[in-house]
């Protein structure tokens, strides 16, 4: 197994994607334990803060890519069935 070593910048990403996860988590669970707003309505305002951002950063780093009609039913199907239905479950969960 190859050992992989990790610059400064890239363990940085990592601690902040940490640090927003466990903010979110703590976040996530005082809002469902309100009961003021439906799971679903908790899941879609944070995928789409989420997904949001990663999108522009994407294009700006890399350029937009050229998707087929099929390459975005594979992504509708992704976002819906998986990452939805997943972000659902966890939202339910907490």
């Amino acid at each position: 197994m190859a050992a992989y070593r990790l610059t400064f910048r890239a363990k940085l990403a990592a601690v902040i994607a940490l640090g927003a996860n466990v903010s979110s988590t703590v976040l996530g669970r005082s809002v469902f334990r309100s009961g003021r707003l439906p799971a679903v309505t908790v899941t879609a305002a944070s995928m789409a803060v989420g997904a949001g951002p990663l999108v522009f950063i994407a294009v700006g780093a890399v350029g937009g890519p050229v998707i087929t009609p099929e390459g975005w039913r594979i992504i509708d199907w992704l976002a819906l069935v998986y990452s939805a239905l997943g972000f659902s479950v966890w939202s339910l969960s907490m």
